[in-house]
């Protein structure tokens, strides 16, 4: 069974980016998907903050990333980017941790304006792992 990696770089508990994220898991399951759900708060903030690559979380997570078919990364809209959170939890992984793995960004933002920000900030994050974004 292939399994689906959704991530969630909301810093809120009641985010409406958590909501579709895993709304769209839900779709994934009803596909026949294996869906599992990642949260930046999931993620100790000390191992965030100061950059600890041995922090057992961060290994589980590049390993559930490595294994993983496809991936959902999903974030609110910050400053026109992705919040900084989801961006301290991307640095921490391996540079090419998402090599050949197809991904699907999506954001959620409170006007039109912020539409670009998913193809000037989260994409590019994605391909810089070597991912394969969709359009989003």
């Amino acid at each position: 069974m292939s399994t689906i990696v959704v991530i969630s770089g909301s810093p809120s508990t009641l985010s409406r980016s958590e909501r579709v994220l895993y709304y769209l898991g839900e779709l994934a399951e009803q596909q026949g998907f294996r869906v599992k759900h990642i949260s930046v708060r999931d993620v100790e903030a000390e191992a965030l903050l100061y950059a600890n690559f041995q922090s057992p979380k961060i290994k589980e997570i590049a390993g559930d990333l490595e294994a993983a078919d496809g991936v959902i990364v999903g974030s609110p809209v910050y400053k026109a980017s992705y919040s900084g959170i989801l961006k301290s939890l991307f640095d921490l992984m391996p540079q090419d941790v998402l090599r050949g793995t197809v991904s699907l960004p999506v954001m959620t933002g409170g006007s039109l304006s912020h539409l670009l920000a998913l193809d000037y900030a989260l994409k590019p994050l994605l391909a810089t792992l070597k991912s394969q974004p969709l359009k989003g």
